[in-house]
């Protein structure tokens, strides 16, 4: 017995030693190991559903540029709904064209400089600064095709002769404002100087009912040493704000004046 404790002995000692020579390092606290990541295999990827690419254009858009402001002309010779906006960037219309995408209203756009027949605006108390600044940005070939150089003649062997396209300009009147002589002067004064822009352009002036307010106040006076051209614009201003045209006549509050 003591010869086989003594062995026992000794081995668990040469053991010990052993342990103290090399010393297992303690990996409770170690980090675990990262695991290799799994290869992507082609079947792993979704693939992305694409947007269809169509190779060709919309049958529209697919016609020349010609063909396509013929139509664009003969739907303006019914719509009567392009209006210029004192807030807007240019010509608003309630055409369903302007609303079909990007390119076609912006066609559409051109096409009415080029042949509206009428374009409508408001302005409140002679203040025309929104319509000269309209006149100011067209380019030469709207502001020409929009200025009356080639008029419809009324019959084949008639002299006279209409314009074809105008310019109408709706007048409204506020209660209270201030005297607006100044704005309307400026903007008359524009027709006794050959430089300014728009002199070719047939303008037509109604009255929205609002002349009680003080249009009446407000009417052109006469000036020594005018132009025809001023002498006639201040007659159509002051006429035209009475009321809306009907037969020759303005019809004011119901009657005829």
């Amino acid at each position: 017995m003591s010869t086989t404790a003594s062995q026992e002995l000794r081995r668990s000692k040469r053991k010990l030693d052993e342990q103290a020579a090399n010393p297992v390092p303690n990996t409770s606290n170690a980090p675990a190991p990262k695991k290799r990541a799994r290869k992507i295999t082609a079947s792993d990827i979704t693939p992305i559903q694409t947007r269809p690419v169509y190779t060709t254009l919309p049958p529209f858009l697919a016609l020349p540029r010609e063909l396509r402001d013929e139509i664009y002309a003969h739907v303006l010779e019914s719509d009567n709904t392009s209006t210029l906006k004192p807030g807007a960037l240019g010509i608003v219309t309630r055409c369903g064209l302007a609303g079909v995408n990007r390119q076609i209203c912006d066609e559409y756009i051109d096409a009415v400089l080029f042949h509206a027949p009428v374009i409508t605006t408001t302005v409140r108390n002679h203040n025309f600064a929104p319509v000269v600044t309209f006149l100011n940005r067209l380019s030469q070939a709207q502001l020409k095709k929009l200025s009356n150089d080639g008029l419809e003649v009324a019959g084949a062997y008639d002299s006279r002769a209409v314009p074809m396209r105008k310019i109408r300009i709706i007048l409204s009147y506020t209660a209270g404002a201030k005297d607006s002589h100044a704005q309307l002067n400026r903007w008359l004064d524009r027709f006794d100087n050959p430089d300014k822009r728009g002199l070719g352009i047939e303008f037509e002036y109604e009255g929205d009912g609002t002349w009680h307010k003080g249009g009446y106040k407000q009417r052109p006076r006469p000036r020594v040493g005018a132009s025809k051209r001023w002498i006639e614009e201040a007659q159509k201003v002051r006429d035209g704000g009475r009321g809306r045209r009907r037969n020759g006549w303005y019809a004011v509050y119901g009657r005829r004046c």
